[in-house]
């Protein structure tokens, strides 16, 4: 007995052994059938939803512990113009062609039977900051150049809900940099608890907004304009002739007139400017040089088209670029046979041996 169990040791491990393997490679080939439809290239990461833009939704229970005078209060940012999905701290792949950036809030109320009207008081604050894509000190947020306000509104049973914008113009007036909108509730009137100071700070969870990442950083100086327009002067000069008249002396009256044109010729194209008059019909005064006004950053006032008569290559719009697609990975019917195949050969083996 044990010399017949001693002649079948090796061939029963290499038995378990590619028992083993084979297992292996069935759970890898299903395994990747399963993950055929998905991307492994660097270049081409998994799609990801759109970002939401606005961050912050405030609800606010006033008398939560009276049911009688409970009520409450809500604060969102329901939109934005123009859109500019934006997540914070994730600069954009495509720029964002914006000069100006405008949120649009809604305060509404759920109220109560008991109580007439809701006096609610808040702030309205933009900002912009010359960063393509937020402050890297503020996590991605943008705090510069605030313009804020303090605002009131006092809804109804009838009118529960008030809509309003927040926008903001770049300083530069240029599409660069990164804007921020925020709203944030004050004081709610007829509301006991939680008390003011729980909900006056735009960081205690009352805060709503909204935020654009242009990607392009704002030029930080800019070229001194050189003016040349030319004046054209002239005079005309008369003298009168005095006439001598009876009298015991001669007094002569010279007259003399001067007539001053100036006239100023309109410059073209990237032409020196100090206002809208310096510049021909079809341009207007931008930092100093007469542009085009669809694109007052191009000096050649093109727009992205040839200019007619001037030398060069038009540059090339692309739009709508397809990104390159992947072959699916994993395994296909062929292999599936195959593996089939290897099974049935492996079971007839254990047969054979046994």
């Amino acid at each position: 007995m044990k010399n017949i169990l001693k002649g079948k040791i090796i061939p029963i491990v290499i038995i378990v052994v590619t028992i083993i393997l084979a297992a292996v490679a069935i759970f890898t080939s299903i395994r990747l059938y399963q993950l055929r439809n998905v991307s492994v290239s660097p270049a081409m990461p998994e799609s990801q939803p759109a970002a939401d833009y606005t961050k912050g939704t405030v609800e606010i229970t006033c008398n939560s512990n009276n049911s009688s005078r409970k009520f409450k209060v809500f604060l969102i940012a329901t939109g934005e113009s123009p859109s500019c999905s934006t997540t914070m701290g994730s600069c954009p792949t495509l720029q964002n062609n914006v000069s100006t950036y405008s949120t649009t809030y809604k305060i509404s109320v759920e109220p109560n039977s008991n109580i007439s009207d809701y006096k609610i008081r808040y702030k309205k604050n933009s900002n912009w900051c010359t960063d393509k894509c937020g402050e890297q000190a503020a996590q991605g947020a943008c705090h510069s150049s605030p313009i804020q306000s303090d605002e009131e509104v006092t809804l109804t049973s009838s009118n529960p809900s008030f809509t309003f914008d927040v926008s903001r113009t770049s300083d530069s007036n240029i599409a660069c940099g990164s804007y921020q909108t925020d709203v944030w509730i004050l004081n709610i009137e007829n509301c006991e608890s939680p008390s003011p100071a729980d909900y006056s700070n735009p960081y205690a969870g009352t805060l709503g907004w909204g935020l654009c990442y242009t990607g392009m950083d704002c030029p930080t100086t800019l070229p001194t304009p050189v003016f040349t327009n030319t004046c054209n002067l002239s005079f005309t000069l008369g003298v009168a002739t005095p006439t001598p008249t009876a009298v015991s002396s001669l007094t002569p009256t010279p007259t003399a007139t001067a007539t001053a044109t100036a006239t100023a010729t309109p410059n073209s194209c990237n032409g020196s400017c100090g206002s809208n008059s310096n510049c021909g019909s079809d341009y207007f005064c931008y930092q100093g040089y007469c542009r085009n006004a669809s694109c007052p950053t191009e000096s050649d006032c093109s727009c992205g088209t040839s200019t007619p008569g001037a030398t060069g290559t038009p540059r090339q719009v692309v739009t709508n670029p397809q990104e390159p697609s992947l072959p699916n990975a994993g395994i296909s019917a062929p292999t599936i046979i195959s593996m089939g195949a290897g099974v049935i050969l492996l079971v007839l083996s254990l047969i054979l041996a046994l």
